[in-house]
C-alpha cells in the first residue's frame, strides 16, 4: 500500500505575500466580525478573499492549509521583530531615529538561532507592523482591557453563549504562533541584560578588591622601605660610634706613649722604640687633626712597624 505524498506548493512571491497580508489585516480588523468568528471561518474568509483579489498573472490558487501556514510564518517573524523593537526602545537610545531602532532590532533578532537569517519580510512589514495585536499597551490600558475581558467572559457565561469566548480570533486563534508573538513582545534580551549588569557589577567588585589589595601591598612596601632606611641609618650610626671608639682608644694609647720619659728607660732598644713612636705620633697628628678617620689597616701598620720589621719588642 503506497503512502500519499504531500505536494509542496510553489514559494510565495512578493506580490502574493503583500496581497495575503492586506486581506488578513482587513478581515482581522473588521469591526463587525473580526473579533467574533471561529478560526475555521476566519481562515476560510481569508482564503476566499485572497483568491478573489489575486490577479491571474501573479500567482496560483493556494489551499487553505498553505495560506494559513504562510500567514503564521509571517506573523511569527513580525511578532519577533516587534518584540526586539520594544527591547531596543526600552534602552532609550539617545538620538536614534525610527529607522535606527528598526535596524538595531533586526540585528538583535538575528542573534536568535530561529531567525539567524534575519527578518525576511520587509516587503510586508509596512502592512502588518501596526496591527492591534502587536501594540504594547500602557499599564493603565492593560488594566482596563483586563477588566473588560473579565466582564465579557462573565456576560457570555450568564447568557450561555460559549462560542464567543472560544472564537475570539485576535486572542485565541492559532495559539501556537499567537503565544509566540505575544511572548516576543516582551524584550527577549532582558535576562541577558540583567546577567550583563550582574557580570559588570562582579567585575567592578573584583577590581575594587584588587585595587584595595594593591594599595595595602604598596603601603607595606613603603613601610618596609622606611624600616630598611631606619635600620641602615642605625647601622651607620653604630659603625660611626665604633670608629669613634677606636679613635679614642688609639688616642689614649698614643697619649700613654707620649707621656713616657724616654731618658728614664735603661734598655736602649726600648728607649729607641719609644722615641720613634713619639715621632710617628707627632707626625701623624701634624698631617691629620683629631677627628679624621684612618682605616684600621693603617692603624695596624703603625703598630706592626713599630721598632722596624721583625723587631721583637715587648709589651709596654
Amino acid at each position: 500500500m503506497s503512502k500519499a505524498r504531500t505536494v509542496r506548493t510553489a514559494s510565495y512571491s512578493i506580490e502574493e505575500d503583500q496581497l495575503l497580508c492586506h486581506v488578513y489585516v482587513d478581515i482581522c480588523q473588521d469591526k463587525v466580525t473580526g473579533h467574533y468568528q471561529a478560526g475555521d471561518v476566519f481562515w476560510t474568509r481569508v482564503m476566499n478573499a485572497y483568491h478573489e483579489a489575486l490577479p491571474a498573472h501573479v500567482g496560483n490558487t493556494r489551499p487553505l492549509r498553505s495560506i494559513q501556514t504562510r500567514m503564521q510564518t509571517i506573523m511569527t517573524a513580525v511578532a519577533k521583530l516587534r518584540g526586539c523593537i520594544v527591547q531596543v526602545e526600552n534602552l532609550n537610545p539617545s538620538g536614534a531615529s525610527e529607522q535606527d531602532i528598526l535596524d538595531r532590532a533586526k540585528e538583535l533578532m538575528a542573534q536568535d538561532a530561529k531567525f539567524k537569517k534575519g527578518f525576511k519580510f520587509d516587503h510586508v512589514w509596512p502592512i502588518v507592523k501596526d496591527l492591534e495585536k502587536f501594540k504594547v499597551p500602557s499599564s493603565r490600558e492593560a488594566s482596563i482591557a483586563s477588566r473588560k475581558r473579565s466582564s465579557d467572559i462573565e456576560g457570555s457565561e450568564s447568557q450561555g453563549d460559549k462560542s464567543i469566548g472560544s472564537s475570539s480570533f485576535c486572542l485565541n486563534l492559532d495559539d501556537d504562533f499567537e503565544t509566540q508573538g505575544l511572548n516576543n513582545e516582551r524584550p527577549t534580551g532582558r535576562n541577558k541584560e540583567k546577567k550583563k549588569k550582574k557580570t559588570f557589577a562582579e567585575c567592578d567588585e573584583y577590581f575594587a578588591k584588587v585595587t584595595e589589595h594593591n594599595e595595602k601591598i604598596e603601603q607595606m612596601f613603603e613601610h618596609s622601605q622606611t624600616q630598611l632606611q631606619k635600620n641602615y641609618e642605625l647601622e651607620m650610626l653604630k659603625a660611626q660610634n665604633e670608629v669613634r671608639q677606636l679613635e679614642l682608644t688609639e688616642l689614649q694609647e698614643e697619649n700613654k706613649i707620649i707621656s713616657i720619659d724616654a731618658n728614664s728607660i735603661t734598655d736602649p732598644i726600648r728607649r729607641e722604640w719609644v722615641r720613634n713612636t713619639e715621632l710617628r705620633i707627632h707626625a701623624k697628628r701634624t698631617r691629620q687633626p683629631f677627628g679624621g678617620v684612618e682605616s684600621s689597616s693603617q692603624l695596624n701598620q703603625y703598630f706592626d712597624n713599630l721598632g722596624g720589621n721583625g723587631a721583637d719588642l715587648g709589651d709596654y
